[in-house]
C-alpha cells in the first residue's frame, strides 16, 4: 500500500502500539481502592435521636458516598457504644450519657457530631393497680430502669421535678427489653423508659397503663462517636459517614412527616407517629457548644450519687474531635475550640 493511505494506517498503529504499552492492564491497586466501597461498621441502637443513620442506611446514602456500611443494630446506645468500644464496630451513635459514663474508665474514643435529639419521649409507665395515678404516688414504689443511661438520667431530673429523691424510691436495673413484660407481671410497680417500649407496656396493660411525662424535661440528644484507632487510620471514611447524615439530613428535611412516620415504623412505636411534630424530634447534623453544658452536668450527677468512683471530670475538651465535621459541614461546628 503507498499513498497517503498507508501513510494513515501507519500512524494509527503506531498510536494503538503505543497505546497498548503505556494502558494499565486494569485498574492499580490505588485506584481499585478508590473505586471499590470502603468497609465500616456502625453499631446502631434502635431509638429516634438515631433516625438519621436509619434513613441512610435504608435510602443507599453511604453507598452514594463510597462506603459499604456494615449495620449492628442494638437495643440501646448503651449498647451500641459498648459494642465499639468491644471492636465490635468502628462508630456508634449513642446519647451523652452513656458517653460520659465510658469517658471515666477510658478515652479511646472521640465525638464527631450530635445527630438528632428528642424530646417528651422518655416517661414513666406505672401500673394503676399498684396506686399510682400521678407522679407523687411513686414515693415508695418499685421503679426499674437501664442503669448509667440516658433514661436513668431522665428518671434522675423527673423524680427532682416532682420533689421526690431517689432515697424515698426503691431503683433497680433491668435490661430494656424486659421492662414491659416486668411491669406486666407485677415484678416492679413502674418504669422508665422510651419508645418502643412505652407502647409495648400500654399493649400489655391496656387501661391499667399510666404513663407520666415531663416534655422539655430532658432533650435526648445522640452523637456520632468513633474510635481513636479508626480516626487515625481512616479519617476519609469518618468524613464520609459525616456527608451521608448530611444527606439524610436534607431528605429528613424535605418531607418531615413521612420520616416521622418512617421512624415510627421502623421502631414499632405508635406513639411517635401519633404525637405532635413540632421540636419534638430534631434531625441535625451538627456540634453545639451546649455539648459541653451536657457533658457535665451529668458527670457531676454520676459522681454525687457514686455510680462512678471519681472525684475529677474526664477531660472533655479532648473528647470532643471536631475537624471530622468542620471538613465535611462547617457551618454545623458551633462549639468554641
Amino acid at each position: 500500500m503507498s499513498g497517503p493511505g498507508a501513510i494513515e494506517a501507519a500512524l494509527l498503529g503506531a498510536m494503538l502500539a503505543a497505546l497498548v504499552l503505556v494502558a494499565p492492564q486494569g485498574c492499580s491497586r490505588e485506584e481499585a481502592e478508590r473505586i471499590s466501597p470502603e468497609p465500616v461498621r456502625l453499631a446502631l441502637p434502635l431509638q429516634t435521636p438515631s433516625a438519621l443513620a436509619m434513613l441512610a442506611a435504608e435510602e443507599g446514602l453511604f453507598e452514594r458516598v463510597g462506603l459499604s456500611v456494615e449495620v449492628t443494630e442494638h437495643v440501646s446506645g448503651k449498647r451500641a457504644l459498648a459494642a465499639m468500644l468491644a471492636g465490635e464496630a468502628d462508630l456508634a451513635t449513642v446519647a451523652e450519657v452513656p458517653i460520659v459514663f465510658s469517658s471515666f474508665e477510658r478515652d479511646d474514643f472521640r465525638i464527631l457530631a450530635g445527630v438528632g435529639s428528642v424530646t417528651g419521649e422518655h416517661r414513666v409507665v406505672a401500673h394503676r393497680s399498684r396506686g399510682i395515678e400521678q407522679p407523687a404516688d411513686l414515693r415508695g414504689k418499685r421503679i426499674a430502669t437501664q442503669r448509667a443511661s440516658a433514661v436513668h438520667f431522665y428518671l434522675h431530673l423527673f423524680l427532682i421535678k416532682h420533689g421526690i429523691s431517689e432515697e424515698d424510691v426503691e431503683l433497680v436495673f433491668h435490661d430494656v427489653e424486659e421492662l414491659p413484660e416486668a411491669l406486666a407481671a407485677g415484678r416492679i410497680d413502674a418504669f422508665c423508659m422510651r419508645e418502643p417500649f412505652v407502647s409495648r407496656a400500654r399493649e400489655l396493660l391496656g387501661p391499667d397503663a399510666v404513663v407520666l411525662g415531663e416534655p422539655g424535661l430532658y432533650f435526648h440528644t445522640d452523637y456520632l462517636v468513633a474510635r481513636t484507632d479508626f480516626l487515625r487510620e481512616r479519617p476519609e471514611a469518618a468524613r464520609a459517614v459525616l456527608r451521608a447524615l448530611g444527606r439524610a439530613e436534607e431528605a429528613a428535611g424535605r418531607r418531615p412527616g413521612r420520616t416521622r412516620a418512617r421512624i415510627a415504623r421502623r421502631l414499632g412505636a405508635e406513639a411517635l407517629r401519633a404525637a405532635d411534630p413540632p421540636a419534638r424530634l430534631r434531625l441535625k447534623v451538627s456540634l453545639d457548644q451546649s455539648l459541653y453544658s451536657s457533658l457535665e452536668a451529668v458527670a457531676r450527677w454520676a459522681m454525687e450519687t457514686r455510680l462512678v468512683d471519681a472525684d475529677e471530670m474526664p477531660d472533655f475538651l479532648e473528647l470532643v474531635q471536631a475537624d471530622c465535621l468542620d471538613a465535611v459541614q462547617p457551618q454545623a461546628v458551633t462549639i468554641i475550640r
